[in-house]
């Protein structure tokens, strides 16, 4: 409902539902707040928006006072400046005035409405309140003389982030805001309290009394350290990147961060980072220039193609590159060295997840996009800690459940979401299978399918035969269940007018993947609304540019565009555009490559940042490998063990330090801009790949700058062919996105496409897969325990281990399982214990946590000192196998 109203002599129309401060700022009227934020419920407590209304004898709080049709309201008479002198002085009264020392000088609203609002005297004569304070937090600084309790922090990290970390203790002008009984701060590090404080009473510890904010030049960017591609604002100066803010309301996130993303700047000035070319002489790699690396590069490369041919080179490029950077490395090995011998350690992922996703739906990417788990009303996560995994995602789908959105998780562990109304099923892995078979008997035994909606289905008599093998409670039973959590989550999901399923790693890369995904994507479609608003399936990897990966053909088996190797069409539109005839033969994936190396059958390796001495399996195996290789070139920001090997090795810059776009986890290609230089003589990844394509005198590979090779990808990607640096300067773009859609950017406001699939399925996708097996993980008496390797919430991949902030807060890997699997191995908490796989072993200390299933166990990827990786020799999967058999050995 619209209502008319007059704010100061001018007239509006707004949405009833709107308060008096939110239609004042439509006509650019100023009130003045302090307790109010966008993103947080009023509170009305600061008293600074007082106003006066026609009607209303007393002054009104313009935050908390909901518009009336025939409103007429005044927002600076005589009586509203005295309320807010008044205010302005009671704030005053205990808060220090040492604008000179504060961070938020020159950012702090207090300092901004005072000077427009105050008296610039006050009447309190007595000393101000001194109360005494004590470090909470590694990274985090809290000054409680300067709070003004306007509760945003306590809010925010209540109603945003659903931590409850901070509140207020204590009354009057004692009252403090601070951690549970004043102990150290227990929480996410988010940043939100710091982003949302007025004043400076919460600050970031790391830029403590180092720079005011107007000595800082800002840089808006992409973060680099998960899929789902948060905005941020990099402040820099004197070539450096200082610390990061947030974009408010901007981007995906619309302003909220993670702890990667608010404190792992720092990692980018490290300084163990390479700084010049190294060249092998002897036993030593030794500074170089970069024409004499690119020479050497030259000659390597070129005389193992001669004597060799180009299918004897391999490369795996990491997924943290841009897009550009991504399509010049294949395009190298493709048009240079005619191979495509390209991977990235994401590459089983693809070749897992894609092909079902393309066979099933046509479609290479999550159909639907992140802001609709803002309001979808059920919502299934399967193997995924979206709170860890994509912590921003998270974010939305805790916002779904304070909307009363049911929200169930099919995991071995409990997660953040528990404690929020979500519910978790403890499910041992394995078990996925069985479980969504029961739901789908629930649906169809109970009636809950509209039959006549699906009539058009093919496969519907053999997925009723498919879930009708076992009763539901010996199903139940089977997945260590019980049946009313099968019943109840079947007849939420199938009931809501929205439901939307989310499978991580653990369901896909664990045993019965494949039956998972396509059991998934049955139980969508029996919903008879796959596709459609609120309903979507979402592949989440939090390998930071994964979906880049696909669309620029970084794959031994496809090109750019997701073309098949060897077939016609897009082909010939890559071969005209190269002008260059591509070879017709797969290549081989990262695993055959280096296995292929350590037979000798592969000569030469372009690294390009990955570790496959820490991170593949099987270390000896790739140790040896590239000892025989007889050329490798290691292009990275650090002096890794893998790059220790190395014949030459190239400094990188990193995304900081770079123009360059990245496309998250729905589709969205946003564009990442420079914010500093790269460190000495550093060069970013897509003028190293051209300069070594010119130096071997590969035609058609000297660019001027990125820009030039995005307008090159959108001529050969069909669905990135309206996409450019000067559409991309103000906001993302969601694929498929041609010229005709770039017409309609500035006149009507599109942003490309939001759902893949608007009308549901495709007719000729209409099928049931009917999955026959029931899943189940096999039991192994040598290795009775199930090792969970993934993510933790304050690291990504290795890159953050050089990131001195976060390392405060987690510094090395810890194995943690359940109090009864550790009574049951005589294992104490504390202590420090073998964990041993058919692929190898690995020492590491234990924590104790009950937030696991007893016979599970978790051991983060990330830290160099416990290499996961030695546990998967025998899978040979690299760093995605995220499910292990294991047992633990006491030392």
């Amino acid at each position: 409902m619209m209502v008319r109203l007059v704010i100061d002599g001018k007239q509006i129309k707004v949405d009833g539902h709107l308060h008096v401060l939110a239609a004042a700022r439509k006509l650019g009227i100023h009130i003045p707040t302090f307790c109010h934020h966008p993103m947080l419920s009023e509170l009305g407590a600061c008293r600074m928006c007082l106003v006066e209304v026609e009607g209303m004898g007393k002054l009104q709080t313009a935050c908390t006072l909901a518009v009336l049709d025939g409103m007429e309201i005044r927002t600076n008479t005589p009586r509203v400046q005295k309320a807010r002198r008044m205010m302005l002085e009671f704030f005053l009264i205990n808060h220090p005035l040492e604008c000179t020392v504060c961070d938020a000088s020159g950012d702090c609203a207090l300092q901004d409405i005072s000077f427009k609002f105050g008296s610039g005297e006050t009447r309190f004569g007595e000393k101000k309140r001194i109360l005494r304070d004590h470090i909470i937090s590694p990274l985090i600084d809290r000054n409680l003389n300067r709070c003004i309790q306007c509760k945003r922090c306590v809010r925010i990290c209540d109603e945003i982030q659903g931590v409850t970390a901070l509140g207020m203790s204590y009354r009057g002008a004692q009252t403090i805001v601070g951690p549970f009984m004043e102990k150290s701060l227990d929480c996410e590090y988010c940043g939100h309290c710091i982003w949302v404080c007025p004043v400076g009473a919460i600050t970031s510890r790391a830029m403590k009394e180092r720079f005011r904010t107007w000595e800082m030049d800002k840089t808006e960017a992409i973060c680099p350290y998960c899929s789902v591609g948060c905005t941020l604002v990099y402040n820099h100066r004197n070539n450096k990147v200082l610390k990061v803010t947030n974009a408010e309301n901007r981007g995906v996130n619309y302003g909220s961060l993670c702890s990667r993303g608010y404190f792992g700047y720092d990692a980018i000035n490290n300084p163990e980072r390479l700084r010049s070319p190294l060249i092998r002489k002897g036993d030593e790699l030794v500074e170089a220039s970069w024409e004499e690396a690119l020479e050497e590069i030259s000659r390597g490369f070129g005389e193992v193609k001669k004597t060799s041919g180009g299918n004897s080179i391999g490369g795996v490029v990491s997924d943290r590159l841009t897009n550009e950077e991504l399509y010049l490395f294949q395009k190298i090995f493709r048009v240079g060295f005619e191979s495509n011998n390209v991977d990235t350690p994401t590459g089983n992922w693809n070749r897992l997840v894609l092909p079902i996703l393309e066979k099933r739906l046509g479609v290479l990417a999550a159909p639907n996009s992140l802001d609709e788990l803002n309001y979808v009303e059920s919502l299934l996560l399967v193997g995924c800690d979206i709170t860890v995994e994509s912590p921003i995602a998270g974010l939305k789908i805790k916002a779904a459940i304070r909307k009363g959105a049911s929200v169930t998780e099919l995991i071995p562990r409990r997660t953040a979401l528990s404690r929020l109304a979500g519910r978790t099923v403890l499910l041992d892995v394995g078990n996925e299978v069985t479980f969504i078979k029961g739901m789908m008997r629930v649906m169809l035994d109970e009636g809950l399918v509209d039959e006549e909606a699906l009539s058009d289905y093919k496969g519907m008599k053999a997925l009723r035969g498919s879930v009708g093998g076992l009763d539901l409670e010996k199903m139940a039973s089977d997945a260590g269940v019980s049946v009313n959590d099968i019943t109840q989550t079947a007849r939420e999901f199938i009931s809501a007018g929205k439901s939307s399923v989310i499978f991580g790693e653990e369901a896909a890369l664990g045993p019965n993947g494949g039956d998972l995904i396509n059991a998934l994507i049955d139980l969508l479609m029996l919903t008879g609304r796959l596709g459609k608003e609120g309903c979507g399936i979402y592949p989440v990897l939090s390998n930071t540019n994964f979906q880049g990966v696909v669309d620029m053909g970084v794959s031994p088996g496809h090109l750019p565009g997701w073309v098949q190797v060897g077939s016609s069409g897009g082909v010939k539109t890559l071969e005209k555009t190269w002008d260059a005839v591509l070879p017709k033969k797969p290549g081989m994936n990262a695993n055959e490559m280096f296995a292929a190396a350590g037979k000798g059958k592969l000569s030469a390796l372009y690294l390009v940042g990955v570790n496959p001495v820490v991170t593949f399996p099987d270390r000896q195996m790739i140790e040896e490998a590239l000892a025989r290789v007889k050329f490798l070139v290691v292009q990275e920001l650090f002096l890794t063990e893998t790059a220790s090997s190395a014949h030459v090795v190239l400094p990188a810059c990193g995304l900081p330090e770079k123009d360059g776009t990245l496309t998250s986890i729905d589709r969205r290609v946003q564009l990442s801009k420079k914010a500093q230089d790269g460190a000495g003589k550093t060069m970013p990844d897509w003028r190293i790949f051209s300069e070594v394509g010119v130096s071997m005198g590969v035609e058609g590979l000297k660019y001027v700058n990125s820009a030039e090779v995005l307008d090159e990808i959108s001529s050969v990607v069909p669905y990135y062919s309206g996409i450019n640096y000067r559409i991309l300067a103000d906001h993302g773009i969601q694929w498929p996105f041609t010229r005709q859609d770039a017409q309609e950017v500035y006149s009507e406001g599109y942003l490309g496409t939001r759902h893949l699939l608007p009308d549901s399925v495709p007719d000729v996708k209409r099928s049931f897969a009917a999955v026959e097996g029931w899943g189940g993980f096999a039991r192994d008496p040598d290795y009775p325990l199930t090792l969970l390797v993934g993510n933790l919430l304050m690291h990504s991949g290795s890159f953050t281990g050089y990131s001195e902030s976060l390392n405060q807060l987690v510094g090395r890997a810890v194995l943690t399982m359940n109090e009864a699997t550790g009574a049951g191995l005589d294992i104490e908490d504390g202590s420090r214990v073998k964990v041993v796989s058919p692929g190898g072993e690995v020492a590491v200390g234990v924590k104790f946590s009950n937030d696991l299933l007893p016979g599970v166990l978790f051991l983060p990827r990330h830290f160099s000192d416990v290499p996961v990786s030695r546990l998967m020799g025998e899978n040979g999967a690299g760093l995605e196998t995220a499910v292990v058999r294991v047992r633990v050995e006491k030392f």
